[in-house]
């Protein structure tokens, strides 16, 4: 993934997560139970490990408290609108 958003979040165990693009999910601490739509395996990612997902709409599940990363392709507009919202408060 060239442009990316990280994001950091704390799941609770129980707590539920659902991303909406493709992303590359991290696990910092913790253990995590993801199932990804029209993927029949599921998915149980324990510190350390990470998971490419490439499918849609995948939802993490804390088996128990769990930091993680979740790694999602930048959108080239969103990075062009920054620039264009950054101009506008510096030269204004």
């Amino acid at each position: 993934m060239e442009h990316t958003t990280k994001n950091q979040i704390f799941l609770k165990k129980g707590e539920l997560l659902e991303i909406t693009s493709r992303s590359v999910i991290t696990v910092n601490s913790g253990l995590v139970w993801v199932t990804v739509a029209g993927d029949q395996k599921d998915y149980v990612l324990k510190s350390g490990e990470k998971l490419e997902i490439t499918g849609a709409k995948p939802v993490i599940e804390a088996i128990r408290s769990s930091d993680i990363q979740v790694q999602e392709p930048g959108s080239k507009y969103k990075l062009f609108k920054l620039i264009l919202e950054w101009n506008a408060d510096v030269f204004n």
